[in-house]
């Protein structure tokens, strides 16, 4: 049975270890794969960046920049 979520992708591999055969869905490898699909490889430097979330950006911040591994700011 796949499941798939937001949070799965942070909690797969733990998930995996207790629920074995279990096939899970992760929505974050699926859009990078289209956007790198219709956009292409190629590098970011020197570009501007704009994140568009539902929580509080003060929240959101600190999370990103250990995901992007670097510093986010809030505009």
């Amino acid at each position: 049975m796949p499941l798939g979520s937001t949070h799965h992708s942070l909690l797969k591999a733990a998930s995996a270890l207790e629920i074995p055969g279990i096939a899970f869905v992760d929505g974050a490898e699926a859009i990078a794969a289209t956007v790198l699909a219709r956009l292409g490889p190629g590098t970011v430097d020197g570009r501007t960046h704009r994140f568009f979330v539902t929580d509080l950006p003060e929240r959101f911040t600190p999370i990103a920049g250990r995901f992007l591994g670097r510093r986010v700011e809030v505009a």
